[in-house]
């Protein structure tokens, strides 16, 4: 079974598979891999469930390891902000959209927020959502 969770720092794409049915159980429960994977790294973990595709992606959904790999990308967001610029897409008004180059990321998002915050080389604060900025250089 192959599923994706949205995190605030991007897609998880999640691959379940069930590895033994446990014979003992009353409850129908087998033994399932469940690998988590963004684009900056990956985890895995085994659990014992009922075999139903809601069970899992409930169980994939609220999952420590979720949390440790989205942690671990947010760590790494946040190293690599110390050492990089980027440039920006700031919404216009009217007519296209401007990018704004040279802007340093002050933060990355939580759980609650998916905007990650950029200081523009004038000074002013830029929210933009992956997909929305790009790398451009080492900051000097």
């Amino acid at each position: 079974m192959i599923f994706t969770i949205e995190t605030s720092l991007g897609d998880c794409h999640v691959t379940a598979t069930p590895f033994k049915r446990i014979q003992s159980s009353k409850t129908n429960e087998s033994e399932i891999h469940i690998l988590y994977e963004m684009e900056k790294g990956r985890i895995a973990e085994k659990v014992k469930m009922p075999l139903h595709p809601v069970t899992i992606k409930r169980v994939a959904k609220n999952s420590s390891n979720l949390e440790k790999l989205v942690a671990a990308v947010r760590k790494d967001w946040e190293h690599k902000s110390k050492q990089v610029t980027y440039k920006v897409l700031k919404p216009a008004n009217e007519g296209e959209d401007i990018w704004v180059e040279g802007c340093k990321m002050t933060l990355t998002p939580t759980a609650k927020e998916t905007f990650f915050v950029f200081v523009a080389p004038n000074g002013e604060r830029l929210r933009a959502a992956l997909g929305n900025f790009q790398e451009i250089g080492n900051r000097e």
